[in-house]
Parts: structure tokens; sequence; C-alpha cells
């Protein structure tokens, strides 16, 4: 597991960790630290043990934490990055004091079908090929975009937008630094091998045996309505897991462009939103740090946090949308599922 970055005065810079770099500045504004690191066998860090699981880059991320000293920390996953950093809340849950997921991805096994049905894109491609044993269309799917981005990445880059939202084809083609960022991230993910990333893909196109339900601390999350890459579904998904969850539907918005233009607006909400049930009043004030749980794709904006005051918070009526089948199994009497609509 190497390297670690850390944002803050004296630290490495974050190259290729484009979710740790579109949150350096509004963290550094809000006094946080950032901390990023590759999973195994991707990117800088090695190990490709066959026994990689959720729970292993999980275990891999506390130890981490334990050797930075951290404690009260805010667990961002973003995209692929959720499960595990959900995960670490669940089985590490002493270290954590709130849980984000960002545009965050959910089960695509057998059990779960119709959430891969619901993507688009490269995504549902190669979480379909995790039914391939093994890991079969993943590795010739891996190791030809392994090639490309280290001999043809412009090729890349100019068909990556195809596949994606408006919003984040827009700010693909039209901001010079997020595709220079996006093009980084994907030269990091293979700079030693394309095997790690086909590995993390099975794993998380696989059952991830989390009991989810032991996660007590704060939970929100963010996701993009018009997202192709991983759409609401998803979002609701975790929403019937975690019913404590405050969920953020941002219209306009993609896979990408969530974190790019709300960052500001995710550490606050982090930071000081508390359940209803726990009373309102004073937030929980500063975390020692905020751990980014990333699958490694975005580059940093100014970040537009929303005025409390003018955000618009309602519960969702059941006639307007019903809610998923997985969200009302999980509601348990007495719990109120928070969902908010921020307005562009």
């Amino acid at each position: 597991m190497q390297p670690w970055k850390r944002a803050g005065a004296s630290a490495e810079p974050l190259v290729g960790l484009m979710e740790a770099q579109a949150l350096e500045e509004p963290a550094a504004a809000l006094g946080l630290a950032v901390v990023s690191m590759d999973r195994a066998g991707v990117g800088l860090s090695d190990g490709m043990a066959r026994g990689m699981s959720v729970q292993s880059v999980a275990d891999d991320a506390h130890l981490l934490a334990r050797h930075l000293k951290m404690e009260h920390i805010v667990v961002i996953g973003t995209s692929g990055g959720g499960p595990y950093a959900a995960a670490f809340a669940a089985t590490h849950a002493d270290l954590v004091q709130a849980l984000v997921l960002v545009a965050a991805v959910a089960p695509t096994n057998l059990a779960n079908l119709p959430l891969l049905g619901a993507m688009r894109g490269a995504d549902f491609i190669q979480l379909g090929l995790v039914r391939l044993p093994p890991l079969g269309g993943l590795w010739g799917l891996h190791s030809l975009l392994s090639y490309m981005a280290k001999h043809h990445l412009n090729v890349l880059l100019e068909h990556a937008p195809k596949g994606m939202a408006a919003a984040d084809g827009a700010v693909l083609r039209e901001d010079p630094r997020v595709r220079d960022a996006f093009g980084k991230c994907l030269r990091h993910a293979y700079c030693r091998t394309s095997r790690g990333v086909a590995r993390d893909v099975r794993v998380l196109g696989g059952r991830w045996g989390i009991d989810f339900s032991a996660i007590k601390c704060r939970v929100m999350i963010w996701q993009g309505a018009d997202d192709l890459s991983v759409p609401v579904k998803h979002a609701e998904w975790w929403a019937g897991k975690l019913p404590q969850a405050k969920l953020n539907i941002l219209p306009g918005e993609g896979h990408v462009t969530v974190l790019l233009k709300h960052g500001g607006a995710i550490l606050e909400q982090a930071l000081h939103w508390q359940p209803a049930q726990a009373g309102a009043g004073a937030g929980a004030g500063a975390a020692a740090g905020a751990a980014v749980g990333a699958e490694g794709k975005q580059q940093a904006q100014p970040a537009r946090a929303a005025e409390a005051g003018q955000r618009v918070e309602a519960a969702r009526e059941e006639e307007a949308r019903p809610a998923s089948p997985q969200a009302q199994q999980a509601q348990q009497p007495g719990q109120q599922q928070h969902v908010e609509q921020h307005p562009l």
C-alpha cells in the first residue's frame, strides 16, 4: 500500500488521485487534511493477493489511518471507492465520524442485476465482464486500456465524453485542467500493471460480504441526477441500506461534476449536518482528517458551497416518486430518510 498522499503544509502533491485533488482547496479552507491511497495493485501500490476483497481494502485503509494516527475521520468514497469507504465505516467504526458516498457504485452481482442494467458506458461493460471467469474479458479490456493510456492517450480522451452525462462530457471537453487530470489519472492507474485494475473491478462486481447495518456514524449520499455511469438507482440502493442517511440529488450534474463543483458543500455538510433524530443545533465540529476512498478520477475546481438558508430540503413524497423496493424494505419505524434537492 504505497504511497500515501496527504494534503496540507509540506505535503506531497496528490498526483493521479483526482478525487483527493478536487477536495484539496475546500479542505484547506476548513483546516482539514486529505489522505488518499492507491488500492492494492493499482497505481503505485504493490500487492496482488488473490484474496483481495472489499474487506481487505478497508483493512489496508485502517492500517494507513493507524500509521498516521488519524482519529475522527470523515471517510469519503466516490464511485468505485464507495463500497470500500462504507466497509471501512462498518468494520472500523471507532475511527469514523462521518461517511460520505459520492456517486457510489451499488452491488451489481447476480443478486442485483437491475442495478447493473441501469448503468451505461464503460462501467456497464467492465462490470458485466466480471461474469467471465477467471477475469477473462476484464484482463483483455484493461490490457487494451493500459496500452491506449500509455501510447494513445489523446484518442481515449477524445472518445471518453461519448459515454458520459452531458455535464461530464462538457467539462472534459472544455476544461483543459480536467482533461489533463483525467489523462494523468488513467496513466497513473496503469503505471505498474493492468491486472490490478481488472482485479479491483472483479472485487466490485462480486459479493461484498459486508454488514452495512453496522454503520452507526452520520451518513451523507451525494448523487448527480443525470449520472449515466452510476445512476440514481445506485444512490437509492445505498439510501435503502442506510436509512439514517441524507440523500442529496443534484439536478443537472453527472458523475464527475458532483465533486468538482460541490466539494466545499460536501465537506461542510459532512462536518455540520446532524440527523433530525439527534436534534438540531451545533455541528460536529472540525474533523482531524478527511480520508478519501477514491477511484482516482478528477481535477480540482473551485467548490460551490450552498448557503444553508438557500437549500431546499424536503422529504420525497411517495405519490411523487415511489421509493425503491430496497428503500421501502430498509426503512425502519422512527427513522427519517433525508432527501435534499439542490437547485443549480
